[in-house]
């Protein structure tokens, strides 16, 4: 799960071929996390899919 935060990155190539996408998503959404203090983690869910949890620091 550490590289889906990688410029570029794509999980399934076959997949992406179908629904498009650059592959730059979540690298912009951890920037973004990071440039406002914040942190971001992904998990495997048993379920399938994945889970994101942002946490930011409180605003004073």
């Amino acid at each position: 799960l550490v590289r889906i935060f990688e410029r570029f990155y794509r999980v399934n190539e076959g997949r992406t071929r179908i629904t498009g996408g650059s592959g730059l998503g979540l690298s912009i959404v951890k920037n973004a996390v990071l440039f406002h203090k914040g942190s971001i983690i992904a998990k495997n869910r048993s379920e399938g899919g994945l889970w994101f949890l942002m946490t930011f620091p409180k605003l004073k």
